[in-house]
């Protein structure tokens, strides 16, 4: 059997979201949803948060290219030596200059200094479940939908 995670994290890869605001979001998540469970993780540098076997391909922000898989990962690879504190890279489709973030990843992703990790949610996370947690963690948040 596969799971499905529902994970909200900050658009900005770097914030560190004070653990008071992810308890309280959690707390709420917990009593509005029925789910498996609901998880926070922090992490000491940005993460790669993915979307499972969701991901279908990569565009680029810019220009609207499909960038190749093997680019992304090698690029992945060497953010990865510096503990994806620095995301910039230059498209290989473009030459401009842009985030590993800001990619368009299909379905999104997105790199994450913490996570608020939803298990197997009974029903679809509703537009004002998610506008409410991001209000209460006091930064724009970005929603993964994640299967494996």
């Amino acid at each position: 059997m596969s799971d499905y995670i529902v994970k909200i994290v900050p658009k900005d890869p770097a914030c560190k979201i004070a653990e008071q605001r992810l308890m309280e979001a959690k707390l709420f998540i917990e009593t509005i949803l029925s789910c498996d469970s609901v998880t926070i993780e922090f992490y000491e540098s940005p993460q790669f948060i993915d979307c499972g076997s969701n991901l279908d391909r990569i565009l680029c922000p810019l220009c609207g290219a499909v960038l190749d898989m093997n680019w992304w990962s090698n690029d992945v690879s060497r953010a990865y030596e510096n503990h994806f504190r620095v995301l910039e890279t230059v498209l290989p489709c473009c030459g401009q200059i842009a985030s590993l973030n800001d990619l368009k990843y299909d379905f999104p992703c997105a790199f994450a200094s913490c996570a608020i990790l939803i298990m197997n949610p009974w029903s679809m996370v509703e537009e004002e479940i998610i506008a409410y947690i991001q209000e209460v963690l006091g930064t724009e948040i970005t929603v993964i939908h994640a299967h494996y």
